[in-house]
């Protein structure tokens, strides 16, 4: 399941209650929302992705949501008082862990340096029930900001006029059997 500091835990609440009344375990990804919640993804350089990556149709990597989602970790800096990384990484990873004894952080990475900066980061312990709450608030808060900006997926079109691919936009044949990636992909 997919579970973040953005996430309103009422999303998620459910499938955490199923897996303990019914004594499974949890495999929770995108605990660091695809880097958005470290700091990797910046307004002022929205990232660029090649054709057939669904990310493509995703808002959230556009320079106004990019400016919503990085307010978040740095008013979670002013208030636990670290600009650290690690620390980011350590709020996201407990924010999961925290929620049940039985959920495994699914933590993506790039480079090899970052599974070693995410294992000592949890490594450190569980942050401050304090830490935590803040976080989440601080997060929902964003999340909220970016659900009443737009729909966090465009539709195929859409996405990719915003990518400059005008002429496969003008090729879209919409319907509600062929996805964005069906059509990038071979």
């Amino acid at each position: 399941m997919r579970d973040n500091l953005p996430t309103p835990p009422s999303r998620s609440q459910a499938l955490y209650s199923f897996a303990q009344e019914n004594g499974l375990g949890l495999l929770v990804n995108k605990v660091l929302g695809q880097g958005l919640l470290t700091g990797a993804r910046r307004s002022q350089e929205p990232p660029v992705f090649g054709p057939g990556d669904h990310r493509l149709r995703k808002r959230w990597y556009t320079a106004p949501a990019l400016k919503m989602i990085e307010d978040g970790p740095a008013e979670i800096a002013d208030v636990t008082g670290s600009r650290d990384t690690d620390q980011l990484v350590r709020l996201a990873c407990w924010s999961v862990l925290e929620r049940s004894p039985d959920a495994i952080a699914l933590v993506g990475f790039t480079r090899p340096w970052q599974v070693a900066a995410n294992v000592a980061a949890v490594a450190q312990g569980t942050p401050s029930s304090e830490a935590l709450t803040a976080a989440r608030e601080i997060m929902a808060r964003v999340q909220e900001r970016l659900d009443e900006a737009s729909p966090v997926w465009w539709e195929p079109v859409t996405a990719a006029r915003f990518c400059g691919i005008d002429a496969l936009a003008d090729e879209f044949v919409l319907s509600s059997d062929i996805g964005f990636t069906s059509v990038l992909s071979p």
